[in-house]
């Protein structure tokens, strides 16, 4: 399977999460091409299916929607994560 993802839609770091889980399964090529980025996903093993464009989309859509709420709460995450922490240099 060889799937042409859009920059402007779909960062690398979105490509790379959605590639994560084939890996142990699938020889994963990832190339520049242009405005896009080619990913090429092939079985190691010749006798396994090819793997679905319509899953590694959704697979794709996934990771862009975790890779996004990651960024959005940031923040927060790091001001809860300072709290709990300066919580314990108090009480030592």
């Amino acid at each position: 399977m060889r799937v042409s993802v859009p920059r402007v839609v779909y960062s690398s770091e979105c490509i790379l999460l959605a590639v994560q889980q084939y890996l142990l399964e699938y020889h994963v090529s990832i190339l520049e091409d242009g405005a896009n980025i080619a990913v090429s996903i092939t079985p190691k093993n010749e006798t396994d299916a090819q793997p679905l464009e319509e899953v590694f989309l959704n697979h794709l859509n996934q990771s862009a929607f975790r890779y996004q709420h990651q960024r959005d709460t940031a923040a927060l995450r790091r001001i809860l994560m300072d709290k709990a922490f300066s919580l314990y240099g108090e009480d030592s």
